[in-house]
């Protein structure tokens, strides 16, 4: 029902099939010699984004072979259907990505009923050591973020904008390898030493990791992402887990989480160096205009001019008054001064990830229970 709802939020008949093409959808599209079938379709595994060639200089090395498929095939259905002075018609890339932001919302659903299950402290167990079904509150709190995912203003930049059709991917192989994971555990008691459990622990998220990746570059911090999960769902705080979990307990799910996160962190850094060596072992060179925060000459602007970006992120999240295809160029006024008012709210930004990050940092208090004495009877 969720995938439903997001379907039918996003579906607009005039904006989908009588909308344009807007900014960037000129060079991952329209000009893009991959999805017009200007050059073999084997050439995708050799071009950027924007359809020049990976060794080329001017590469933006912006790698997303499974996105540009994804183009080349709405054309080729286009074409097939209703010829080729059509194959550019917008209306069919916009389907697939209300589509896409459909299938999004429905793994979003899985993934919430996993994480809130797992988080919740009222779960019972029956006499044959069976866990029982997730509480109320649980299923509520599942629907309700689901749903809040699945309507949400923000995500229009990403549905209507067919260039962003990476981040729909992206996110649904990061997905994908969350719930391998999480249910891969639970199937198996938190042992990761099973064969039977290898496959969806290891092999199945590392290759919806790469996946994610090869749709939009974020796609790299998806096993990252597991081992954050894996870590808050069993401890408190990274001091408790080394001290006492690990060093003087020695307990078999401490020793269990450090295997598995040394096993993912070393699939990452495989799929990072080997996509770092397909950039030619070189970063991909940006222009002002891309990014002036990132550009600015002076340190302070630069610091709180990108700590801004996500206080609009926050923002945008709370009152999505204002959306756009595209925030690049001057889109977002850089912070020069400190009269500049936003200044106030990157500080807080700031001391609320201090204080998030010292909740696992920091051990809790140990509670202490009161001393008792004994009585001497004569």
């Amino acid at each position: 029902w969720i995938a439903l709802i997001a379907f039918l939020a996003y579906w607009d008949s005039q904006s989908l099939f009588g909308g344009n093409w807007v900014y960037d959808d000129a060079g991952s599209v329209l000009k893009n010699v991959v999805v017009i079938g200007k050059v073999p379709f084997v050439d995708v595994f050799y071009r950027d984004f924007w359809g020049t060639t990976m060794k080329e200089i001017t590469s933006h090395k912006s790698f997303r072979p499974l996105t540009t498929m994804t183009f080349r095939f709405n054309y080729m259905f286009n074409e097939y259907i209703w010829g080729s002075d059509h194959a550019l018609d917008i209306g069919t890339y916009k389907v697939v990505n209300v589509v896409l932001h459909s299938v999004t919302s429905l793994l979003v659903t899985e993934a919430a009923g996993i994480v809130f299950a797992s988080s919740s402290s009222s779960s019972s167990t029956t006499n044959t050591g069976t866990t029982t079904t997730t509480t109320t509150t649980t299923i509520i709190a599942q629907l309700v973020s689901s749903l809040l995912f699945a309507i949400h203003p923000i995500h229009a930049e990403v549905v209507s904008n067919v260039t962003s059709r990476g981040e729909m991917l992206m996110s649904i192989f990061s997905l994908m390898a969350f719930l391998s994971f999480a249910t891969s555990l639970r199937n198996n008691n938190n042992n990761n030493k099973k064969p039977s459990s290898w496959l969806g622990i290891y092999v199945v998220p590392w290759f919806c990791m790469a996946c994610s990746l090869f749709s939009k570059e974020q796609g790299a911090t998806t096993l990252i992402t597991l081992v954050f999960w894996d870590f808050g769902r069993q401890y408190t705080s990274i001091p408790h887990y080394l001290t006492n979990e690990l060093w003087q307990k020695r307990s078999p799910a401490a020793i269990a989480f450090l295997r598995r996160t040394i096993a993912l962190a070393v699939q990452t850094l495989l799929v990072v160096a080997f996509r770092w060596w397909l950039n030619g072992e070189t970063s991909p060179d940006f222009i002002e205009d891309q990014n002036p925060a990132g550009f600015a000459a002076d340190p302070f602007t630069r610091m709180f001019s990108r700590s801004w970006v996500y206080c609009l992120y926050i923002k945008d999240i709370v009152w999505p008054n204002a959306l756009c295809c595209d925030w690049s160029g001057q889109s977002i006024d850089l912070i020069r001064d400190a009269s500049d008012e936003r200044i106030y709210g990157v500080l807080a930004l700031w001391a609320f990830t201090a204080w998030i990050l010292s909740l696992w940092i920091v051990p809790p208090p140990q509670p202490t229970s009161p001393s008792t004495s004994s009585s001497r009877k004569d």
